[in-house]
């Protein structure tokens, strides 16, 4: 068993931060954590900011996407300074839901819109998908937004993939059957999107039956990609009710798909040619492993029924250095919801995890590297007990994973 080692670095928000105010911060004196398992340390803090998902970039600075009711995104150099913090949209409501880094530095950020001026040229009825690409100093490229009279949206983070030649596939879910979208089952159906480097929408198509489906995730493999799914239909592309995984190639051909264990969405990783898939029950995790073809090689349940009673969730899972796998994830709804991060080994088998357990919400957003063997891992709390100086409205912690 390898020894995971997890000392945190802790950004904690709790201090005022506003657009063009990006130098607000404030020296803090460290303040360690020792009944939670972890070395932690303040590092610094801003009010009332909930992280939703981080990246680390190609100028080895951290860029944040914020909970807003905007496109909120903030940089950070290495030690958690702001370099820049910027906000796009238009007046209505606009949701960023992931952001990814291209192979030209620049940042791609998508979500969904319902605004009509601003930062959006139009809008096409309801919520449309709302993408912006923004170059490493946070400067507007280009904006575009993809739908049809309906309702499209994005799921969660890891919805957007560079493909060749700097296109892009983004998958999502729509009700519509106009403008942009050729055709609907009924009720929502999975879609998938390609645009090119400029924005422009090269192809799409919709995939479901006549309930809602939702397109989770979307991953590069080969030259290939996976996608996640979650259906409610028992007809026309999905045999049955439940999460399902998909190959498609660059033009947006499904190559197989197949359905998959768990009642609640998770989320999927690839590494070495293999694809690792993590959903839950309400009791436990599933964890799958399938060959490049969609077959199952390993599969394994995990159950914190002796720690804990609340329904488990996955939020994202990323591969460690040994063939294994960290999985975060969340036990529980609203105020009563605990943050988990545990490590599996390659056999599938739990070697360690931790609990963020406070007195309010607490969720875990998600994972990634910073080095061969260290990761950060971020999650929001709400909480007042956690021996750190949290204010008690959302904010987010950053803490850093160091693996032996």
């Amino acid at each position: 068993m390898n020894k995971i080692l997890f000392f945190f670095t802790l950004l904690s928000i709790v201090s005022s931060c506003r657009s063009g105010d990006s130098n607000n911060l404030n020296e803090n004196s460290t303040s360690p954590i020792t009944d939670l398992k972890f070395k932690l340390s303040y590092k610094t803090s801003i009010d009332n900011l909930e992280i939703r998902q981080m990246i680390k970039t190609k100028d080895n600075h951290y860029v944040a996407i914020v909970s807003a009711e905007d496109y909120h995104v903030i940089k950070f150099d290495s030690n958690f300074n702001i370099v820049w913090n910027k906000v796009y949209g238009g007046s209505k409501r606009d949701y960023a839901e992931g952001i990814i880094e291209d192979s030209q530095g620049n940042l791609l950020v998508i979500g969904e819109s319902e605004s009509t001026n601003g930062d959006i040229e139009k809008n096409n009825g309801d919520f449309d998908i709302f993408l912006i690409k923004i170059n490493r100093d946070g400067n507007l490229i280009w904006s575009k937004n993809y739908g049809g009279s309906g309702y499209e949206g994005i799921s969660q983070d890891n919805t957007i993939v560079e493909a060749a030649n700097g296109n892009f596939i983004f998958v999502g879910y729509t009700s519509s059957s106009d403008f942009n979208v050729s055709n609907n089952n009924g009720g929502y159906d999975v879609w998938v999107s390609k645009i090119d480097s400029n924005g422009n929408l090269i192809k799409q198509k919709t995939l479901g039956g006549s309930n809602d489906d939702f397109g989770r995730k979307i991953l590069k493999l080969n030259n290939n990609f996976i996608i996640t799914l979650k259906s409610n239909s028992s007809n026309n592309d999905f045999a049955q009710i439940g999460n399902w995984i998909a190959s498609i190639d660059a033009e947006l051909n499904i190559i197989w798909k197949k359905s998959t264990q768990g009642i609640n969405s998770g989320s999927v990783t690839v590494n070495n040619n293999e694809i690792f898939l993590v959903n839950s029950t309400s009791t436990s995790y599933e964890l799958s492993k399938l060959d490049s073809n969609g077959n199952v090689t390993k599969s394994s349940s995990i159950n914190f029924s002796a720690q804990t009673q609340k329904q488990p969730f996955v939020n994202q899972i990323i591969s460690s250095n040994d063939g294994g796998l960290f999985i975060i994830g969340d036990f529980g709804y609203g105020n009563e919801q605990d943050a988990v991060i545990f490590k599996v080994n390659k056999n599938f088998e739990k070697v360690a995890d931790n609990f963020i357990a406070g007195n309010n919400f607490d969720k875990s957003r998600s994972i990634f590297p910073i080095q061969a063997n260290k990761f950060l891992y971020i999650i929001n709390s709400a909480s007042t007990n956690l021996q750190i100086p949290l204010s008690g409205k959302m904010s987010s912690i950053v803490t850093e994973i160091t693996e032996e």
